[in-house]
This record gives C-alpha cells, sequence and structure tokens, in this order.
C-alpha cells in the first residue's frame, strides 16, 4: 500500500507537470495567433476602407471642382450600406462639411475612445490643388466577429491538446515509474545491510538505465574511497602550491612590465639596507623618470605608452648587472638597487649608460619617437640609512634633474634636503597668505616718451611676509603654479588693481590704464576666470581699456583654440593684450596678427646694452619698426638712464619702463608722485 502512494505521488507529479507545460505552451501559443489574428483582421478593414477611399476620390474631385454636391451625395451613400461605418463626410479647405452620412456626433466626441474605430482621411488634390477631404469612420465589428470566431476554434485546439496530451502522460507515467521503485528498493537494502556487492538490473534504455549504471558506479567508488581520498589530497596540495606562487607574482610583479613593482621594491630595498648593514657595505638607489612621457601617451595614445613603458624597462634592465635590482614604482617612474658599490664611478658610469640608452629612438608599432630621462641617486649610508630617508632624498635628488633641463642625473646633497624644506615651508606659508591677505601691490609708471608724461602704470605683486619680508614674485610666483594657488593670487590681484583704478578716476579725471601680468597656468585652465574679471570690470563700470593684460611670449606659442578663445574674448570687450619681455622667446608674426595682439614690450637685456650704431640698438629699432607696421604700440623695459631714454625717444619707441623713471612703488607714493590730485584727498 505504501508502494502504491508513493508511486502514485511520483505519478501524480509527472503527470501534472506533463499535462502543465503541454497546456501552457498551447496557451501561449493561442494567445500569440490570437493577438495576430487580431491585428491581421484590422490591418485587413483599414485596407478595404482605404480602398474605398481611393477608389472615390476622383470622382469626389471632379464633383467638388465643379460644386456638384448632388453628385457627392450620391458618391458617399452607398456607404451607408456597409455595416461597420459609422460616419462619412466630404468637406471643403476650410472645413466646411459638403455632405456627410452617418453618426457626427459620434465622431465629434471621439475623444480617448480613437483606438476603438479606424479613421480613414484622404485629401482631394488634384494639379497640386486642395479641393477637400474625405473622411471615413469605422467601428471594429468586422475584426471582434472575425476574432471571436477564430478565438472559439483556438480553444477547441487547446481542449483536444490537452486531453491528447494527459492520455500520452498516463502512459509515460508507467513506464518511468516501475525502473525507479526497483533502484529504490535495491538503495534500501544496500542502506540496510552495508552490502555494498549488490547491483542495479537496467530495465529501461533511457536516462534511468543512466542512473541505474551511475548508482552501480557509486557503489564501486566506496570501495576504493581510500585510495581516491588520497590521490584527490595530492592533487589540491599541489593545486594550493601553484595558486600561492602565482599570488606571489602577481604580488611582487608589474603586470605591464614583468619588473618588480612598488611593493617588492620597498621589501627589496630593506633587505639591502639590513644586509650592507650587517657587513659595511654601501650600495646606491637610483631613482628614473621619464621625460615628455605625458605628452607621448596624450598624443598617441596609453597603448603606445604602454609599449614604451615595456621597451623602456627592457632597455634598463640591460644597463645593470644580474645582482642589481630594476623596479617600476608606477607610471613612468623606475629604481635600480645598485649593490655592491665600489666607487662613485660606478654610479657615473650606470646613469650615463641609462641616458644613453634612453636617448635613441623607440619605434612603437608605426611610430619612432624619442624620451630622455631624468635621474636622482642617492648612496647609502651617506644619504640616508632607512628606506623613508633614501627613497625621498633620491626622489629630490630627480626632481632637481628635472629642473636642470632633463636628460642628465644629479646627486643627492644636504643643499637640496635644506631646498626642499625651505620650499616646504614657503609653500605652507603660501597657503597661509592667500587668506591672510599678506599680499601688496606696487605700481611702476609706464612714460610716454614724446610727452614725458605718465600714461600707464603697471601692477607687481609682493609678498609681505610675516618673518621674511618682501618677498619677489619671481620667488614665490613659480611655487604658486606648482601648488595650483596661481588662480587665487591672480584673482587677489585684480581685484585691488580695480580698486585702485576706481580710487584714481574718483580723485581726478585723468584715468591711467593698469597692466597686470598673468601666469599662463590661468590660460590653460578653468577658462571662467575671464568672465569673473569681465564681471568685475562691467560692476564698477571701468571701460575694457583701462586694463592691459601682460602675456608670456611662450604663451603665444603654446597657443591653441582654447587660449586663443580666451584672448579673443578679451579684446573683443576692450581689453588690451600686451606681450611681456618680448624678443627672449621664438614667436612668429602670424601669431601677431592672428590673435590682434596690442603692445610689444621689450625685453630690459636689449635695453641695457644699447649705444648709438650697436647691435641692440638696432634690435631694438627693428622691433619698434615691425610693430608699428602691424598697428602696435611698443614699452621698452628697464630704462635705467637718460641715454637709454634719448635713443629709444630717436627711435620711436611709444613708451618706456624702468628705474630711469621710477621703480615699482606704493598705490600711495604713485599717487603723489605722479597723480595731480588736491591735497586734501591725499590726507
Amino acid at each position: 500500500m505504501n508502494k502504491i502512494k508513493k508511486t502514485g505521488s511520483i505519478a501524480n507529479k509527472l503527470l501534472l507537470m506533463l499535462v502543465g507545460i503541454s497546456t501552457l505552451s498551447a496557451m501561449i501559443t493561442a494567445s500569440v495567433l490570437f493577438v495576430n489574428e487580431w491585428f491581421s483582421a484590422t490591418n485587413e478593414q483599414r485596407k478595404n476602407l482605404t480602398s474605398i477611399a481611393e477608389i472615390l476620390e476622383p470622382n469626389l474631385i471632379t464633383a467638388v471642382m465643379f460644386d456638384d454636391n448632388q453628385t457627392v451625395n450620391e458618391l458617399i451613400n452607398p456607404l451607408n450600406k456597409r455595416q461597420e461605418i459609422i460616419y462619412s463626410s466630404v468637406s471643403r479647405p476650410d472645413g466646411s462639411i459638403i455632405t456627410s452620412i452617418g453618426d457626427r456626433k459620434a465622431y465629434l466626441t471621439l475623444g480617448e475612445n480613437l483606438n476603438e474605430y479606424i479613421i480613414i482621411k484622404n485629401r482631394l488634390v488634384f494639379d497640386n490643388q486642395d479641393f477637400g477631404k474625405l473622411l471615413i469612420m469605422a467601428d471594429k465589428s468586422y475584426v471582434e466577429n472575425r476574432s471571436q470566431f477564430y478565438l472559439y476554434f483556438l480553444i477547441v485546439l487547446i481542449l483536444a491538446n490537452f486531453v491528447i496530451c494527459f492520455i500520452i502522460s498516463l502512459s509515460l507515467r508507467k513506464r518511468f515509474v516501475a525502473p525507479i521503485i526497483q533502484l529504490a528498493s535495491l538503495a534500501k537494502k544496500v542502506s540496510s545491510n552495508r552490502d555494498y556487492s549488490l547491483r542495479a538490473k537496467k530495465i529501461t534504455d533511457d536516462e534511468i538505465a543512466d542512473l541505474t549504471g551511475y548508482f552501480n558506479q557509486m557503489l564501486n567508488t566506496i570501495e576504493e574511497r581510500d585510495q581516491y581520498l588520497e590521490t584527490q589530497v595530492f592533487d589540491r596540495t599541489k593545486e594550493i602550491e601553484l595558486a600561492n606562487k602565482n599570488l606571489r607574482l602577481q604580488a611582487y610583479n608589474d603586470s605591464l612590465t614583468g619588473l618588480p613593482n612598488r611593493h617588492f621594491f620597498y621589501e627589496k630595498l630593506q633587505r639591502t639596507i639590513d644586509y650592507s648593514s650587517r657587513y659595511n657595505l654601501k650600495f646606491s638607489l637610483i631613482f628614473i623618470d621619464l621625460d615628455n612621457f605625458k605628452e607621448i601617451n596624450d598624443t598617441l595614445g596609453h597603448d603606445y605608452g604602454d609599449l614604451l613603458l615595456i621597451k623602456a624597462s627592457r632597455r634598463l634592465v640591460e644597463c645593470v648587472r644580474e645582482t642589481d635590482t630594476v623596479a617600476r614604482l608606477g607610471g613612468d617612474e623606475f629604481t635600480l638597487i645598485i649593490q655592491d658599490l665600489s666607487s662613485k664611478e660606478r654610479i657615473n658610469a650606470v646613469a650615463e649608460n641609462i641616458l644613453k640608452c634612453l636617448a635613441q629612438s623607440f619605434q612603437l608599432k608605426d611610430e619612432r619617437v624619442f624620451v630622455s630621462g631624468s635621474i636622482g641617486v642617492t648612496v647609502y649610508p651617506d644619504d640616508g640609512d632607512n628606506v623613508e630617508s633614501l627613497v625621498k632624498h633620491a626622489d629630490q635628488a630627480m626632481y632637481e634633474s628635472k629642473h636642470a633641463g632633463r636628460n642628465c642625473y644629479r646627486f643627492f646633497t644636504s643643499e637640496l634636503q635644506v631646498n626642499a624644506q625651505n620650499k616646504k615651508m614657503l609653500s605652507d606659508d603660501l597657503r597661509r597668505a592667500t587668506y591672510e591677505n599678506e599680499f601688496i601691490l606696487c605700481y611702476q609708471p609706464i612714460i610716454e616718451l614724446k610727452t614725458n608724461e605718465v600714461t600707464k602704470a603697471e601692477a607687481l605683486v609682493r609678498w609681505n611676509h610675516p618673518s621674511k619680508g618682501i618677498i619677489r614674485p619671481s620667488q614665490f610666483i613659480p611655487l604658486a603654479e606648482e601648488m595650483g594657488l596661481i588662480s587665487e593670487v591672480s584673482s587677489w590681484v585684480a581685484e585691488h588693481a580695480l580698486k585702485q583704478s576706481i580710487l584714481w578716476r574718483s580723485m581726478t579725471r585723468k584715468e591711467i590704464p593698469i597692466s597686470i601680468n598673468t601666469s599662463a597656468l590661468l590660460y590653460k585652465g578653468d577658462p571662467t576666470w575671464i568672465e569673473n574679471w569681465l564681471q568685475q570690470l562691467k560692476a564698477n563700470h571701468i571701460p575694457g581699456n583701462m586694463i592691459t593684460i601682460e602675456i608670456t611670449e611662450s604663451l603665444l606659442m603654446e597657443s591653441n583654440d582654447s587660449i586663443k578663445s580666451q584672448l579673443i574674448t578679451l579684446r573683443d570687450h576692450g581689453v588690451e593684450v600686451s606681450i611681456d619681455d618680448f624678443g627672449v622667446g621664438y614667436s612668429s608674426l602670424s601669431y601677431l596678427q592672428e590673435l590682434d595682439i596690442d603692445v610689444l614690450k621689450i625685453d630690459q637685456s636689449f635695453v641695457k646694452g644699447i649705444e648709438r650704431g650697436n647691435d641692440s640698438l638696432a634690435l631694438c629699432e627693428a622691433v619698434i619698426v615691425m610693430a608699428h607696421r602691424i598697428g602696435l604700440k611698443v614699452i621698452a623695459e628697464g630704462i635705467e638712464t637718460a641715454k637709454q631714454h634719448e635713443l629709444l625717444l630717436e627711435a620711436g619707441c611709444d613708451y618706456g619702463q624702468g628705474y630711469y623713471y621710477s621703480k615699482p612703488i606704493l598705490a600711495m607714493e604713485f599717487t603723489k608722485r605722479f597723480i595731480a590730485v588736491p591735497a586734501e584727498m591725499l590726507g
């Protein structure tokens, strides 16, 4: 009895599963067919109505053309005989109805029930002239009748499918249940008697037969379990050892170049320090940074950059002994540990060999590129006796080689450490200075040479350090650029220069345009700084020509579309643009015309040596003539003597600036000396 219950349970589940799947499949298929039939009937009805409209169209055009309303009525009245047509009309181009049949109210109140009807609208056009419109509105009774018949048909098919599937499932149930009962009975005997010699007989030739075979194999496997487990343990141990080896490789090697990575380098450096300390040996740590790598990466793409790193790493390995270590810290930075150092000459030879190898061209796919290396060198224990100090000092030495022009190497010195510490302190002070308003502005007059009158002034920022006193811009502006503070400093200069311009204008009607130096980094960063400056001009009602923006000659050569756009924006608002220190760079005259520059400032290095008839004067004269030919004004910087003043005046120079007239002075003193204002306004 229990067997029957169990058999019935399994059989019923199998029966329900087969019948259920079959019925569900039939219902899904019927649903898809029904939907398809619905749309097919709808399209067929729409095509029929469209055909009727196209047949009526020529005759309706003729009747409407000759105002034959009777003919129009006769043409569309037959539509009344079609059961599905609810409303039809013929109207003129202005919308007035010529004739209509059916329920017009149903058409006018159609609203949201649009999907329940089929609407056909045909324009009555002849020879490109619009004579009106034919409208036919029909319900979907045809579609519904046809779809209802099709639905009854599908229901009959589903019921038939259910009956057939049920009968077939009953026969299949008997076939599958018998071998399962036999297999369950055998399993019970094996479990009760622990007799693993028993085997099941194959009754069928299907998946249950395979199950019977697998069951018999399981019995064989249990007998051999001890040997199998030992084999599995051995194989698993080998897999774990291989996995550990791969993990160690990934943890200690750079995936791109195959060199030891940062993690391995620091461990290796510590071991080298321990060994060298124990045996009183010296070794050298070398930092290498590839020059111009970023430009190659940006212009050619990261795949070229990766290929360059791979080839550069191979060259570095060839430059040292097998006992030495080459590692990649990341990016384009590499390190070398040169062990058993015998002399400084050995380091020089290695460094020079590295520079020579890196200087040779690299063939990257279809491109030939050139890079160089900046190298910093430290020696243990002279330059540090621990990992942190050696790495920091090697990095400082490497940056010193960068500042020295790249493609060279520098040894760490105590002076570098002092400079680094001073730079760190100055950096911290500079960050504080931007918030505590420690900057001051000095103004140097710009003289019109023909009249000897002060017509302009250059604003020059100074840092009034609490303990170091006045710090010149050449000492802190590069630092501000490096720290990303140049925008804040420039904004401060612009704000206070504009305030001074407003103050001078309130004291006297004489307006003094002010020149403001700008950093090249401003133009390469966020261009919104220009909008901020222009808003300050507009808010204070200051015309643009009261401000001159000074740029470097190098920025002119580097100018891209963004830089050009920013300079043109300034010029469009009346702000003059001046090139500072003209002549020390390599400017092209085409840039002067393309960017519509206003002023050239001849660098003081040319002015300093001018004598009547010498090359310096000839160069100044050439610049002045060239500038005037293309509509530019010229300011000569660094005028220190009356003779220089006279020679430049004779050469046709427009303006002069220098210690001959005045050094940069505070705004109050500038006002007293060069701006005529009532005494009471000076306080």
